[in-house]
């Protein structure tokens, strides 16, 4: 924007329909994502972030029963296209709007100041017939009426300083700080049920007339968070090795407001948590590494069962080890084995429409990734994780010792690339891809499985600037 290069500015924006395998369903979203960087001296910069993002189709939400799916009732099997809801009674509204900046100041050449700042308002509308149970072997689907309206408020603001020193041989980067944050969720839930809402899937009949005013609310409640953290890094490096140790000390306050009832719960919660991670980095482009870290976060959930208490912070402990390759700069391979545990683990009953505290999970597994530019116009992406979890303690009978619900043991994924260099079609990029994911749990007692499902993904972009300088950054997808 100005002649000495210090106000740039950029636009993102994206305009897309997408539709759905049920029928007379689509996904459609608008958004634009304007930013503006300033530097008013060679030690400053200042950049403002805004987007606005809108989606009048959302999505379709729902579930299916086991028999029908994974397993046959009466010897049939429910179409994929299949809707459960009803074509005239189903909203799915999504709002966002964002605004915040990023703000970096560097004193010294050794010492800089950051401070980063994000305003969000997420609005949410959803109406629909939402799958509730079935009997074993039947084609007849019990549905619950469903309305429901979010409204989310989010500011977050994050101040840190760096610092860099040498002592002796040993490379220092010392990063310390402070940041807030506050949000404000309210949720109003209402249902209505009765066999009027009942569906055969072999002979539907849709249209069903839905009395909003004979709903009984289920959720009303709106919580408030306020959390604050103090946090300190320090990353050393000495010839080869890298060595990072951090700690943060959090406090937060969860105000849960019942309008059903009208009653006020808070919960005042703090907690250290810390990381470590050593590194070895070979001259080979081999570099093994160790790190475990713990963690804290506040359970903000409104939709739970009626009377039962907001729930407790998400701790947890993770160990890893590992070892990254990078033979060249355009190839970059990575294998880690993991052990996480995790207390206060949120989970959600489609039975029941609402979220359990599932208790203490266990997740032990490991994980592999490539990522390699072949001849620069070749791209390769692929990865492959195990899994083994297990719910370790829960007060949700019949789940201990069980796999929770929807996580498969085995998942992979491959997707390849290839840009033209030259010609008419210059800038032209093409990428095919595949999906595998495992065999999973379709409930948290373990009465089922979900069998393994493929995947397969492909892709065409064309960068506008190729056609007309003035559109350099723009493409269709």
């Amino acid at each position: 924007l100005s002649d000495d290069g210090r106000v740039l500015y950029r636009v993102n924006g994206i305009a897309r329909t997408q539709h759905n395998q049920v029928d007379d369903y689509k996904e459609t979203r608008m958004a634009i994502a304007p930013a503006i960087t300033w530097y008013p001296n060679d030690q400053t910069r200042f950049t403002l972030l805004t987007s606005y993002q809108k989606d009048p189709d959302a999505g379709y939400r729902n579930f299916l029963p086991a028999y029908g799916t994974v397993k046959s009732a009466d010897g049939k099997y429910i179409p994929r296209d299949f809707d459960v809801s009803d074509p005239n009674y189903n909203q799915s509204w999504r709002e966002q709007t964002m605004i915040g900046y990023e703000l970096e100041h560097q004193f010294a050449d050794n010492l800089t100041f950051r401070q980063n700042a994000r305003y969000a308002t997420i609005k949410q509308k959803y109406r629909y017939l939402v799958y509730a149970n079935s009997a074993a072997n039947s084609t007849v689907l019990t549905r619950r009426a469903q309305r429901e309206e979010r409204t989310t408020n989010e500011f977050g603001l994050d101040n840190q300083l760096e610092y860099l020193l040498e002592t002796g041989s040993v490379n220092h980067t010392l990063l310390g700080g402070f940041d807030y944050k506050t949000s404000k969720d309210k949720q109003l839930l209402a249902r209505g049920s009765g066999s009027q809402y009942d569906l055969d899937w072999t002979n539907p009949v849709y249209g069903v007339n839905v009395d909003e005013s004979t709903f009984k609310t289920a959720t009303d409640e709106q919580q408030n968070l306020d959390q604050m953290g103090l946090y300190l890094q320090d990353q050393m490096s000495w010839n080869n090795w890298e060595w990072l140790v951090s700690g943060r000390y959090d406090w937060s306050e969860v105000r849960t407001s019942d309008f059903t009832d009208n009653s006020l719960t808070q919960q005042n919660d703090n907690k250290f948590t810390w990381r470590t991670g050593l590194l070895y980095a070979f001259d080979s482009g081999l570099s093994p590494y160790i790190s475990y870290s713990t963690s804290f976060e506040p359970n903000l959930q409104t939709n739970r069962a009626p009377g039962v208490a907001p729930f407790r912070p998400t701790t947890g402990e993770q160990t890893e080890i590992g070892v990254k390759y990078q033979p060249v700069d355009t190839t970059l391979m990575t294998l880690a084995l993991y052990d996480l545990t995790q207390d206060n683990v949120a989970t959600y009953n489609s039975a029941e429409g609402w979220f359990e505290n599932a208790g203490k999970v266990r997740s032990k597994g490991a994980e592999a990734e490539i990522h390699a530019t072949l001849m620069d116009n070749i791209n390769l992406i692929g990865s492959y994780t195990y899994t083994d979890a297990k719910t370790e303690s829960t007060t949700v009978a019949g789940t201990e010792g069980k796999t929770p619900a929807r996580i498969p043991a085995h998942m992979a994924s491959a997707f390849a690339s290839y840009t033209v260099p030259g010609g008419a079609l210059k800038s032209l990029t093409a990428g095919v891809g595949m999906r595998y994911i495992g065999t999973s749990y379709g409930d948290a007692k373990n009465t089922f499985k979900v069998p393994s499902v493929d995947l397969y993904d492909a892709m065409l972009r064309y960068d506008l600037g190729e056609m007309n300088r003035s559109l350099k950054g723009a493409s269709v997808q």
